[in-house]
């Protein structure tokens, strides 16, 4: 799971989010909203570095509250992190899925929208298993 505390200040008629963590700074006008442009701003953030240049999360300040990636970007991260940790280029895991090198960049890809039983079958090549939980909202 990637997540981020990220700080919500009143700005009538929304909320200004801000991460210690990350160069964001967004803006959504009810809390719901603010929280979408949060997790929208963090893979927009992260998408422009590779992972292993991702900033370590900070724990969460008081006032603060902790913003996931949407299930898609998360798993994304854990092809990434997966394949970093299995030392696989890009070239090889299309290898290994009988895929062109840019099907493996677009699931890659924080912009692109994939189907994640595909990034599912690509940690599958990697030796992994994409789980998903449910837990009970705050």
């Amino acid at each position: 799971m990637v997540a981020y505390a990220c700080g919500f200040e009143p700005d009538p008629p929304g909320h200004v989010v801000t991460c210690r963590d990350l160069p964001l700074v967004t803006w959504g006008e009810t809390m719901t909203e603010a929280m979408a442009m949060a997790a929208d701003a963090i893979a927009t953030v992260l998408s422009d570095l590779p992972p292993g240049d991702w900033p370590k999360p900070s724990p969460a300040e008081p006032g603060e509250v902790v913003v996931t990636l949407p299930p898609l970007l998360a798993a994304k991260t854990a092809l990434w992190s997966a394949m970093v940790e299995a030392g696989v280029s890009k070239s090889e895991l299309a290898r290994r899925l009988g895929c062109d090198e840019k099907e493996v960049r677009r699931l890659l890809s924080f912009r692109h929208r994939s189907q994640i039983d595909r990034v599912a079958a690509a940690l599958a090549c990697l030796g992994k298993r994409l789980i998903v939980e449910l837990e009970d909202a705050a």
